[in-house]
């Protein structure tokens, strides 16, 4: 909801210009601050998450190196594919329901 003139103005829109880096950056910093003021883990974890992820995009299309989660160095496409599901698994957890895991009634 936007304020203008002490007004309330439903019909305001607030445009934000950035890009990829930016909303990483701001991803992080976000996520910073929430563990040093004990702000819940679940929600760090996704931020951090967030990050690394348009962060190593970036660097892939740019043709860097690769980072830690595209374990590039193993050969082996099934040892490859198994550590890259366990790293990324409460990851994926956080972020996808795919399952009646647990449910609080």
């Amino acid at each position: 909801m936007a304020y203008y003139n002490g007004e309330h103005d439903t019909n305001m829109v607030f445009t934000i210009g950035l890009n990829k880096l930016d909303a990483a950056h701001s991803q992080i910093t976000s996520a910073i601050f929430m563990y040093f003021h004990w702000g819940d883990p679940i929600s760090i974890h996704t931020l951090v998450a967030a990050a690394y992820g348009i962060v190593k995009d970036i660097n892939k299309h740019r043709g860097g190196k690769p980072m830690t989660q595209d374990f590039e160095s193993i050969k082996d496409k099934k040892t490859r594919k198994i550590l890259v599901d366990v790293f990324h698994e409460p990851q994926n957890f956080f972020k996808h329901w795919t399952s009646p895991d647990f449910i609080d009634s």
